[in-house]
């Protein structure tokens, strides 16, 4: 990047190959503050601010990164989010942390997003603790982000609500 004067429109950006590096010199590379064509956003269930440039790949800011940037403005993507039961293991993107709309993520998916701090909640909207069948005392969570039989340890941890009959 070369800096023209002080302001941002000026500056001219020029990816160099090695070879370009070498003829100008190698000069010291400095942290870049701040990337054309960046995007800084900052997911509804955390105050976290994320950045990923044109190479799409994601980083969760320092403060000091941050305040290096300029302290630039991003996208706030509130309702959307990430959670996780308090109980369960499973990590969740919410497109409404409100509705509880979403679904698990793989670990892969959440390391690409740079590890976004999920809210922690007991219950998602709407879900619910059902016997898997009748006489049945498997317990099976139905949330909007996952379905699946739980264990005791699970059940206990999350308050022991009182299972409904298994769902026909």
């Amino acid at each position: 990047m070369t800096f023209w004067d002080d302001g941002k429109d000026s500056w001219q950006w020029d990816r160099l190959t090695p070879e370009l590096w070498a003829r100008a010199g190698e000069p010291a590379p400095e942290i870049a503050g701040w990337i054309k064509d960046s995007d800084f956003h900052q997911w509804g269930t955390a105050d976290e601010i994320f950045v990923s440039g044109e190479d799409a790949v994601v980083h969760k800011l320092t403060e000091e990164k941050w305040r290096r940037s300029g302290y630039q403005d991003y996208d706030d993507r509130d309702p959307a989010g990430w959670a996780k039961l308090s109980w369960a293991p499973e990590v969740n993107h919410l497109s409404n942390q409100y509705t509880g709309d979403g679904y698990a993520v793989t670990p892969d998916v959440w390391r690409y997003e740079d590890f976004p701090t999920p809210a922690v909640v007991n219950r998602f909207p709407g879900d619910s603790f059902r016997y898997q069948a009748t006489g049945s005392d498997v317990i099976v969570y139905h949330g909007p982000t996952m379905t699946r039989p739980i264990t005791y340890g699970e059940w206990v941890a999350a308050g022991r609500p009182a299972p409904q009959p298994p769902q026909r």
